[in-house]
């Protein structure tokens, strides 16, 4: 299935989740509203709508700045990326958060009622999964603690985690009969409050044989993914780094000797708010055109305290990658 086919009814989660200041077009979308472009707002007035197919294309038109047929398009404009990064964005996206069924992710007088009620269904499932799965030291995790080492983050790195737990088996997706050990980590937002739980599928030697094995779950409509992370240790004398994947979080915290929150991909690093306390952030990015274009917008956003960014040295590698290899054992007889 191409990328367009697997976002044709989702483009209103993916907006919920990065791109928040589309919601008053999102909500009233046939109405005119003001520009959402950042250098267009305050001079272009009541012209921007989205179209009637928005959902299904993403798209949308500025009577200034012209039309964004479709979702593509749109993401380039108002991130102000090229085509590659947004379609790696977009495509992290879809392959890790999960589909909201048929519940729709944004309000209208005429499903607000709906909404709600599927939002407090979807928050008790949400705590239900977290208050049942084990602590990350307990027995319940140990598959989940086992495929961490696989990964090469060390015991003593594991057990100082925050906001990690493991469950020894949870069904793969809805109507699935499949089950796997999994690994849990809680996305909080940048208000500390629990938004939704990320799923690694797993065995004590690596990810699950299934297609997705990463998944984050839904969250309610009233809330957006973008600003939070995963919160893996506490800030350190007010210095706090950030990366995108869980395990790269945890290999950036290895070689940077500090804490290292875990944002799940770039388009959210890119977004990261950092908390009050804190006035160093530490930006460990990928070595690929997306994590470096990433960490240099979450720079520029926070610019409020001082960021430092980090890249791997080598092209295509993350943090966790740069951690194995300077721990790997060299035969001294090679």
């Amino acid at each position: 299935m191409s990328l367009s086919d697997r976002m044709t009814g989702r483009w209103g989660e993916l907006y919920s989740d990065l791109l928040p200041e589309l919601l008053p077009a999102m909500e009233a979308p046939l109405q005119h509203h003001p520009c959402p472009h950042p250098g267009h707002i305050s001079r272009h007035g009541d012209a921007f709508r989205l179209f009637r197919d928005w959902n299904e294309s993403g798209g949308g038109v500025c009577n200034t700045c012209g039309a964004r047929p479709n979702g593509v398009l749109m993401l380039e404009w108002l991130l102000g990326l090229d085509r590659d990064t947004v379609v790696a964005i977009i495509r992290d996206w879809v392959d890790r958060v999960e589909p909201v069924s048929a519940r729709v992710r944004w309000r209208t007088p005429a499903i607000e009622q709906t909404t709600q009620e599927d939002d407090l269904k979807l928050a008790s499932w949400l705590s239900q999964l977290w208050s049942q799965a084990a602590r990350i030291g307990d027995p319940g995790a140990e598959t989940a603690r086992s495929y961490l080492r696989s990964r090469g983050i060390p015991d003593w790195l594991i057990m100082r985690t925050g906001n990690l737990r493991g469950v020894p088996s949870l069904i793969t997706g809805r109507g699935s009969q499949e089950a796997y050990p999994a690994l849990l980590g809680r996305y909080q937002g940048s208000d500390d409050q629990p938004i939704a739980v990320h799923r690694i599928w797993c065995t004590a030697e690596g990810k699950a044989p299934i297609e997705v094995p990463k998944k984050t779950t839904p969250h309610r409509s009233d809330r957006a993914m973008r600003g939070g992370a995963i919160r893996l240790f506490e800030p350190y004398r007010g210095t706090l780094g950030v990366a995108e994947g869980i395990e790269t979080a945890l290999g950036a915290s290895l070689v940077g000797n500090m804490p290292v929150w875990s944002c799940l991909s770039c388009g959210l690093l890119s977004y990261f708010v950092p908390p009050e306390g804190v006035h160093h952030l530490h930006v460990w990015g990928d070595a690929d055109r997306a994590g470096i274009e990433a960490a240099e917008r979450l720079a520029k956003r926070a610019s409020h305290v001082r960021v430092t960014i980090h890249i791997p040295e080598t092209t295509g590698m993350d943090w966790l990658d740069v951690w194995n290899k300077s721990n790997e054992i060299t035969d001294p007889s090679a």
